[in-house]
């Protein structure tokens, strides 16, 4: 599966707030993959390598509420953060994260990444 685009992107989160992340996924031509049957999981890790949380869809073990594929045939997904995913994470630009698809005929691939920003909660 290396055919495929890969976005790279920087996240701004506040601390403890929902946020809702959608990714498009493309094949190196452009078109739409389709994403029928994969497992997603996005994940941020600080620069260490540690892994501060993750989401996953309902075929990774996870749910709809953490992963959803919002148009399957079309390559759309959407992420979904919740407040205790940063809860216990300090504010800075110390972290970093990816997206990756599995399926048994194609393996791992990461799709997305790049820098996760958290920064203080503006009220």
């Amino acid at each position: 599966m290396d055919d495929l685009t890969k976005m790279e992107q920087q996240i701004v989160a506040q601390k403890s707030r929902n946020l809702t992340l959608e990714f498009p996924v493309l094949d190196a031509g452009g078109n739409p993959l389709n994403l029928a049957g994969f497992k997603a999981t996005f994940t941020v890790d600080d620069k260490s390598g540690a892994m501060q949380f993750n989401r996953r869809n309902t075929a990774a073990g996870g749910s709809d509420a953490e992963i959803k594929f919002t148009n399957a045939s079309g390559g759309v997904l959407q992420v979904y953060l919740v407040p205790s995913n940063t809860a216990s994470m300090t504010p800075g630009p110390e972290f970093l994260w990816d997206l990756t698809l599995e399926k048994a005929d194609y393996g791992i691939v990461t799709v997305a990444g790049g820098q996760f920003l958290l920064i203080e909660t503006v009220t």
